[in-house]
């Protein structure tokens, strides 16, 4: 059998509750050996870590999605929290962070400051970065660019941009996802 490996899920979702044995049971039966649950905020961080430690398959990485970023204000706290919580050696990955001018228009300084955050915390664990961008390809490229170095590494997460955010990703050595929504 084929061996596949998730590597964008949320299985911290309220939803997922008493169900969620059972469904890592029918992803593995289906040869899904391993899964990454990306974390959407701060406060997620710790489930996500006990689910990882519950399920030896089951990995993490953390970070903010550009939806809440609005909710954190203080810069310096959020790359302290997220270089701490690094350390664990189920953290494979920081994110999902970027930005989403679809959602959160009004809040555009905001999400790009946070961006910059998740970069720098990418660059200084050496962990790879979970970008999502939407409505802001060329903010995002321009960002991507400013901060690139031998250490930021990732992927461009549910792909469904132009060419021209391609273009810069894979000139960074970044994947591109392409998920189901292409």
């Amino acid at each position: 059998m084929m061996s596949f490996v998730d590597s964008h899920c949320h299985l911290d979702f309220p939803d997922y509750g008493e169900e969620l044995d059972a469904i890592i049971k029918r992803a593995m039966d289906m040869g899904v050996m391993r899964m990454v649950t990306i974390g959407t905020k701060l406060d997620e961080i710790e489930r996500l870590l006990k689910i990882s430690d519950i399920y030896p398959n089951i990995f993490v990485a953390i970070g903010i999605h550009p939806e809440y970023a609005k909710e954190y204000k203080d810069e310096g706290q959020v790359f302290d929290k997220l270089c701490s919580y690094a350390s664990h050696p189920k953290v494979i990955g920081i994110g999902e962070t970027g930005l989403d001018y679809h959602y959160g228009a009004e809040n555009k300084e905001t999400q790009k400051e946070l961006f910059r955050v998740h970069l720098k915390v990418a660059k200084q664990t050496k962990l790879p970065i979970i970008v999502h961008s939407r409505e802001a390809e060329a903010d995002t490229a321009e960002l991507l660019n400013e901060e690139a170095d031998e250490d930021l590494t990732g992927v461009l997460h549910c792909f469904t941009s132009k060419a021209e955010l391609a273009k810069a990703g894979l000139k960074l050595g970044f994947y591109i996802s392409a998920s189901g929504v292409i």
